[in-house]
């Protein structure tokens, strides 16, 4: 009798304990049908700065520091580049101590100039011929003026006309036409004073910011190169002529009684406050500090921020 009852217990036990563990075996299949993803990606991505100051991004300010007298200004040229495939629209802000100070923010344009131009002698009368091709561009650090001259004048004297940057006087680049006996007829010459004959001329091969390159009578071309550094960036030119035994002509003439029309041209503009820099565009920009005359002497800081637009 003791037997039975104790097979029965273990018999009874033995299906409790097979049923636990084949649910057991449910619930482990169960789990692991289960995914907790079909796939991982990781990404790691190192941005940088898409607006950069001189090749310098936010954690590099770029400091300038200068003596100036009142009454003075100073400026520098520095390099806006939106290296993003986005516009970037940007504000100037201002700030710090700037009573006295005027601060001026411009960007530098390309000049250029193509045109065939008549021209008027001193009696009124316009040039019956073709006229004068002439072209002005930038050429690396130079401004370059080329002339060409119909075949019927051969070759001419070039006056250009403009105010320096540093004296902000006109001055006079010509091909000696003879009126000074003190130099090579033909021979390229630098006046000062913004005229042709009288003291101040110089030869322009002892200059190391003027090129000129045609001989009169000979070459139907002539060229002159002024460094971008040495004229303002705003100025006016003109240009005469003087056909070989003939008499001078102007090509810039209103046709009544002014023979000093010039062309005006600026190689800097004012940049607004507010502006977009195209994705992938560089800017040369300048900025100007002018100072009162009547400024109090003394340290003055000022801060240009370039931030984005809202």
């Amino acid at each position: 009798m003791k037997k039975t009852k104790i097979s029965k217990i273990i018999g009874r036990r033995g299906k409790i304990g097979l049923a636990v563990l084949v649910a057991l075996m449910f619930i482990g299949v169960a789990s692991a049908a289960l995914l907790p993803y079909y796939g991982k990606i990781t990404t790691t991505a190192n941005v940088s700065q898409s607006v950069l100051i001189d090749g310098y991004d936010y954690t590099n300010p770029i400091t300038n520091e200068f003596d100036v007298i009142g009454g003075c200004s100073k400026c520098f040229e520095h390099t806006l580049e939106n290296q993003g495939c986005s516009d970037a629209p940007i504000d100037i802000v201002t700030t710090g101590d700037v009573e006295g100070i005027s601060v001026e923010y411009m960007k530098r344009v390309p000049y250029s100039f193509d045109q065939t131009v008549k021209g008027w002698t001193f009696g009124k009368v316009q040039d019956p011929t073709t006229g004068i091709h002439m072209v002005v561009e930038e050429v690396g650090n130079w401004i370059q003026w080329t002339y060409t001259y119909p075949s019927i004048l051969q070759a001419a004297c070039v006056n250009i006309d403009y105010p320096l940057a540093e004296t902000g006087k006109e001055i006079c680049i010509h091909n000696n036409d003879g009126h000074d006996p003190t130099y090579a007829w033909g021979e390229w010459l630098y006046n000062p004073d913004g005229e042709q004959v009288g003291s101040g001329n110089t030869p322009v091969s002892e200059l190391y910011w003027v090129q000129a390159e045609g001989e009169r009578g000979t070459d139907d071309t002539m060229v002159v190169r002024i460094l971008k550094s040495k004229i303002n960036y705003d100025f006016h030119w003109h240009a005469t002529y003087t056909p070989v035994g003939g008499p001078m002509y102007v090509t810039n003439f209103d046709g009544d009684s002014n023979y000093r029309v010039f062309y005006d041209a600026d190689l800097w503009q004012v940049l607004p406050d507010s502006f977009t820099l195209g994705a992938g565009e560089t800017l040369d920009i300048k900025i100007c500090y002018i100072f009162d005359v009547a400024i109090v002497p003394r340290i003055y800081i000022i801060t240009s921020l370039f931030q984005p637009a809202p």
